[in-house]
């Protein structure tokens, strides 16, 4: 849609900063990204982003650079208000998985139709390496990339995330502890939630099995849910009172541990997407020749 010179500069623009309020006020700040997805030779675009960060959101405002059909305009920026936000998304039908997709075709028209457009970098649905790929051409640890919005910080001017860096923990081609998620080492704050997770390589690649030589290559892995917190208690020592068993202090440490459900999860969403689509508009379909019969 738009030309992007380079894959770190497709990964910089590929995030969506997503605030939200909820009920009692309460606001939150978190990561989205749009993902591209074909079929039938029609090219479908859905905003990604966490369950969690969603949740009981009744608004929510989208952040996205303000476009002049080429490029970005720097400075300026354009912020879409969207009520009742949370019943916007279609969420991963099991609870454990925190995954949400928002159809995002209609809304580009909306804009566009209003002489206003948008910058921001698609991801491939084709990006998502296969099971084979993952066995045999990703190394137990790869080098990450990852955009977002850790707590709240971002560039105000040129209206743009930071781009945090580690290295998967976990070999992607496993399933952690069973479930279709990996750990990475990275440092994690609220706000990161929700940022698309790449592998990205440059200059000298080898796979499992073979030097690549210098190359560069990109993959979309997955969507950063949470991080592992470590919980600590400091305990009282008034000497003679006998209550050193008492706890003054409550410490959480961020441990740099961070889930990330797998990309496939979200190919799979938007597909039972479609075909739930598919079912409510043909069932409108029915009623409509129906009543019309009649």
């Amino acid at each position: 849609m738009f030309k992007i010179n380079s894959l770190p500069e497709k990964i910089l623009y590929s995030s969506v900063r997503i605030e939200t309020e909820n009920t009692s006020g309460q606001t939150g700040v978190g990561t989205g990204f749009i993902v591209s997805y074909i079929k039938n030779n029609h090219i479908s675009l859905y905003l990604v982003t966490t369950k969690h960060h969603i949740k009981e959101a009744v608004k929510g405002k989208l952040l996205f650079i303000r476009s002049d059909g080429e490029k970005p305009i720097k400075e300026h920026s354009v912020s879409i208000s969207i009520n009742n936000f949370h019943k916007k998304w279609f969420q991963h039908p099991q609870d454990e998985i925190d995954i949400a997709i928002m159809p995002f075709n209609e809304l580009i028209y909306k804009l566009k139709n209003n002489g206003i457009q948008i910058f921001f970098s698609m991801i491939d649905s084709k990006l998502i390496p296969s099971e084979k790929v993952l066995r045999e051409d990703i190394s137990t640890v790869e080098d990450i990339l990852f955009p977002g919005y850790p707590d709240n910080i971002y560039d105000t001017k040129n209206l743009i995330p930071v781009i945090r860096k580690g290295v998967t923990s976990t070999p992607i081609s496993m399933d952690f502890e069973g479930n279709p998620i990996f750990l990475i080492d990275a440092s994690i704050f609220p706000g990161s939630s929700g940022s698309p997770i790449f592998i990205y390589n440059i200059n000298k690649i080898s796979s499992k099995h073979k030097e690549l030589g210098n190359l560069e290559r990109i993959f979309f892995v997955g969507i950063l849910s949470n991080v592992f917190v470590k919980e600590d208690f400091i305990f009282r020592d008034d000497v003679g009172l006998n209550i050193s068993n008492i706890p003054a202090l409550q410490t959480r440490q961020y441990m740099n541990l961070g889930i990330v459900f797998k990309a496939f999860l979200i190919k799979d969403l938007i597909k039972e997407y479609q075909k739930a689509e598919f079912i409510i508009s043909l069932l409108d379909y029915t009623i409509k020749k129906i009543y019309k019969k009649r």
